[in-house]
């Protein structure tokens, strides 16, 4: 007859057997991925009201021309392959048809490999309207402190939109290649040169 295992090598067999029995069947384990961290901002909880009524006769109007409102050279560096887009019209109702109706400038590049777009546009809104924006984007974006002036971004559904508002003047950049606040920083300040340089 066999002699019985010692009472302590006996517990030690049995855990290498549940342990063989765990790795040779890795159908069975489920394994739940940890969360990663991500550099896409929160979403803010958008209101359902709609933005504020704008009065494009007291707007002033703002004519820079795309290739100085913000450089070639400088797009590139969000998306590679970025070209301007001529004659690029914003979607109505869109934040960038807001800017147009204010008689600002609106202006487009499109990557082509990935087709995404980037929006830019500025405008001089009149001071009543200035304050009205600025008061909704409180509620309906997530305060910027790094854009030099009072600035907004918020990400909804993988598009980035960033405000900024340098002086009367409000700037707007919307894109999916803007993943947080910092990628909007090298648009609102080439626009606040061209401002400058345009005063």
């Amino acid at each position: 007859m066999p002699r019985p295992l010692p009472a302590i090598v006996a517990p030690l067999a049995a855990t290498a057997l549940l342990l063989t029995g765990c790795t040779s069947s890795p159908g069975l384990v489920t394994v739940t991925p940890r969360a990663t961290a991500t550099t896409r901002p929160v979403a803010a909880a958008t209101p359902s009201a709609k933005p504020p009524a704008q009065h494009p006769a007291t707007a002033t109007p703002v004519s820079i021309p795309c290739a100085e409102l913000v450089p070639l050279a400088l797009t590139r560096t969000i998306g590679r392959e970025y070209a301007g887009v001529p004659g690029y019209a914003p979607s109505p109702g869109s934040p960038a048809a807001r800017l147009a109706a204010l008689h600002g400038t609106v202006c487009a590049w499109k990557d082509a490999s990935s087709g995404h777009l980037l929006e830019v546009a500025v405008a001089k809104p009149s001071t009543a309207d200035d304050l009205a924006m600025k008061n909704d984007l409180v509620d309906r974006s997530n305060s910027v402190p790094t854009y030099g002036v009072e600035g907004y971004f918020d990400a909804t559904g993988g598009v980035g939109e960033a405000d900024a508002f340098p002086g009367a003047y409000w700037v707007f950049a919307r894109s999916a290649d803007l993943y947080e606040p910092g990628d909007a920083a090298t648009i609102v300040t080439a626009v606040r040169t061209s401002l400058w340089r345009h005063r």
